[in-house]
């Protein structure tokens, strides 16, 4: 029976500010972090690093390996599995000297 994960890409503020809605085979995705992630970068088109996110108990916690993501998934209810994305802040490099 697939699992429909609904995942909110979060913005400022951890404010919502997209969300969709897709059905994934629960056999496929369990337990396989990197596919998982992969599937989330494709449905949002995110090419920057991001972290997914789960809650648990209103605490949100990080998962970024296929045991935290067997972890995550106890906390599916009624075949749905939400998620969370925070898109990582780029950081500002300084430009390298020109070698003269």
């Amino acid at each position: 029976m697939p699992v429909q994960v609904h995942a909110r890409l979060l913005g400022k503020n951890e404010s919502v500010k997209e969300v969709r809605k897709f059905d994934v085979s629960q056999s496929f995705f369990h337990r396989n972090f990197a596919y998982f992630h992969t599937k989330i970068a494709e449905a949002f088109h995110l090419r920057k690093r991001f972290k997914l996110y789960y809650k648990d108990n209103d605490e949100m916690v990080v998962f970024s390996s296929d045991n935290e993501l067997a972890t995550a998934l106890t906390t599916v209810q009624d075949n749905v599995f939400n998620v969370y994305i925070k898109v990582s802040e780029q950081s500002k490099s300084k430009p390298k000297p020109n070698n003269v």
